[in-house]
């Protein structure tokens, strides 16, 4: 019964995507460009991330490399 009552709930069950919101990401952009003057800089250019950390530890697989590649 709990179970099922927390399924109902979930508004996005599992794992977000690996690239993020895509309000997220364009929140980056416009930081970027109001803080830096930063331009040229898609959203798909971005990926929002918890920590450097976690992006170095994370980042082969992020760029599709295997361990047998």
């Amino acid at each position: 019964m709990v179970q099922r009552a927390l399924i109902a709930a979930a508004d996005s069950p599992g794992y977000p995507l690996t690239i993020g919101l895509a309000a997220t990401r364009q929140a980056c952009v416009d930081w970027l460009a109001r803080r830096f003057d930063v331009t040229g800089v898609a959203i798909d250019g971005v990926l929002p991330v918890v920590g450097s950390k976690e992006l170095i530890a994370s980042l082969p697989l992020h760029l599709g490399v295997g361990a047998g590649d």
